[in-house]
């Protein structure tokens, strides 16, 4: 009883000290940067069938079918999920106010086991099926929207946002230095 009157203000409302709202808000980030559990080696993706996107220049690639994955490295890790699976539906680029944006489809798999899917978390297959993907922040911001936008329908990362800290992404909803393009009227 002591500590509820501590905790409470003059009107006796219950309220969180402060060091508690800070313990406990980077517990929440630090998950955020928690890595799941490391591949085993050889065990990478293989997509069973072509993706397709279309460069910043509108010019359209894909990426051939590598054949299955072994037998071995299809085991289900858990609820169906598997660490040979295909990750992302497609990749596309597009422009959203002048600026390039890659808007991904991920899988109902990568949707559904994105805790699961470890620290790679279909970024391998997504710079398969678009290698000039692969610049600063983009991963960071793709990683974002597996771990905390998995309900959107599509996903858009953008070259042009600022690289900035996991707590940082995580507080401009994955889309640091603008609005995302899915809110834009």
């Amino acid at each position: 009883m002591a500590l509820m009157r501590r905790m409470g203000n003059a009107r006796g409302r219950r309220q969180c000290p402060p060091l508690l709202v800070l313990g406990l808000s980077a517990a929440v980030l630090a998950g955020c940067s928690a890595a799941g559990p490391d591949p085993s080696p050889g065990t990478g993706s293989a997509p069973d069938a072509a993706a397709t996107s279309t460069a910043p220049d509108g010019a359209a690639t894909s990426t051939a079918p590598s054949g299955s994955a072994p037998e071995d490295a299809s085991d289900t890790t858990a609820g169906g999920c598997t660490e040979a699976s295909d990750l992302i539906d497609s990749a596309t680029w597009i422009e959203v106010d002048g600026q390039s944006s890659l808007e991904i489809v991920p899988t109902q798999e990568l949707r559904d086991c994105r805790s699961l899917a470890g620290p790679d978390a279909g970024w391998s297959d997504l710079l398969d099926a678009v290698p000039d993907a692969d610049s600063p922040g983009m991963r960071d911001q793709h990683l974002c929207h597996v771990r905390f936008a998995p309900f959107k329908d599509v996903w858009h990362i953008e070259p042009w946002r600022p690289v900035v800290s996991e707590s940082a992404m995580a507080l401009a909803a994955c889309n640091p230095g603008g609005p995302d393009p899915d809110l834009v009227p």
